[in-house]
């Protein structure tokens, strides 16, 4: 009743406070930010090795096998499986809820570091990472065109360094590019010829494709570094690299092999609406607003746009801020027919 009264008595002050609440939760609304998944720490991780052109058996023998037997042991790890592919392996931990998961994967490096001369030499450095709504991309822009190979070149030194400029992007991986390769493809008549084999050209090849620093000079009141720049710069210097044969004779790699400029075999293919093309998946900074974020790529798409070649296209494939954004209003549209009702 004292409310009631109060209200009634002063409605200018009780109208100023309920003004005063109101404009504070449009403020605090305006610097929320929004995003598709709550915060959460999931408890789970993975340990990513990969073993080129291995089979499955192998890859579950020496890799996966010492990495579950290395980490089983670690302190809240509830369940540890594995995946054992052509090429790669990926083992699973699940911890207990409640553990300290920084805690508990400083304790998983460790004994991946322990077990890691133990893996063959083939491998890849295992890698141990976090699953983390966080961390999926925000936005994926297709760029489509005729010449594969111009497209990842356009996007490797034009579009990602652009795109990660933008205000709260922290990264953006390409997908679907084409990854140049040089091959050797060797030929055996000659190789027997000459009395070598691929090691001694692999040996050969490893050799002569390193810089190296000599020293210093001293010029004035200044030391100069004297660096010997000795890496393949075209496939020339390859194809002239010198072979020393067991007979002591002399002989270069285009005597034993074709020195060819293509690109890396596809695993997969990227299609959008069922035509080539390489996909950029944009990823947020941990504190930026997903919605604000995709705004921002959206309006720079015309910038960026009006810098590439004839021929060349941007198209927004998936944003995830359509969803927000669908929330939200759903949500005001509720506020305000609830609002309208006692009406």
């Amino acid at each position: 009743m004292k409310l009631v009264n109060t209200s009634v008595k002063r409605p200018v002050g009780v109208i100023m406070i309920v003004i005063a609440i109101i404009a504070l939760g449009i403020v605090s609304m305006r610097n929320l930010v929004i995003d598709l998944f709550p915060k959460i720490d999931l408890p789970i991780a993975v340990v990513a090795t990969s073993y080129g052109d291995a089979a499955p058996q192998e890859v579950e023998n020496l890799i996966s096998r010492p990495i579950e037997s290395t980490i089983s042991s670690v302190e809240g790890i509830n369940t540890v499986q594995s995946q054992s592919q052509a090429g790669s392996s990926l083992v699973l931990m699940m911890f207990n809820n409640g553990v300290d998961l920084d805690q508990a994967l400083l304790d998983v490096r460790e004994r991946v570091d322990q077990v890691k001369g133990f893996l063959p030499e083939q491998a890849g450095d295992p890698r141990i990472m976090r699953f983390s709504p966080e961390q999926m991309p925000v936005v994926w822009v297709s760029v489509t065109g005729k010449d594969a190979a111009k497209l990842t070149e356009i996007a490797d030194n034009q579009l990602v360094p652009f795109f990660e400029r933008q205000e709260g992007v922290a990264s953006v991986t390409v997908e679907g590019s084409k990854e140049r390769e040089i091959q050797l493809i060797l030929n055996e008549a000659h190789m027997q010829q000459y009395g070598v084999n691929a090691q001694l050209i692999a040996q050969a090849l490893q050799s002569q494709n390193r810089s190296a620093s000599v020293g210093t000079v001293e010029k004035g009141d200044k030391d100069l570094q004297l660096r010997v720049i000795g890496e393949f710069t075209s496939l020339e210097d390859i194809a002239q690299t010198i072979i020393q044969t067991p007979t002591g004779a002399t002989i270069h790699i285009d005597d034993v092999a074709e020195v060819k400029d293509t690109f890396k075999t596809e695993k997969a293919e990227t299609l959008v609406d069922g035509e080539p093309a390489l996909v950029l998946s944009m990823m947020k900074k941990t504190d930026a607003n997903t919605v604000a974020v995709a705004d921002n790529i959206r309006d720079s798409l015309k910038e960026v746009e009006e810098t590439l070649p004839e021929g060349v296209h941007l198209n927004v494939v998936i944003d995830t801020s359509e969803f927000i954004t669908l929330s939200i209003d759903s949500v005001i549209q509720n506020i305000l027919l609830g609002g309208l009702f006692p009406f």
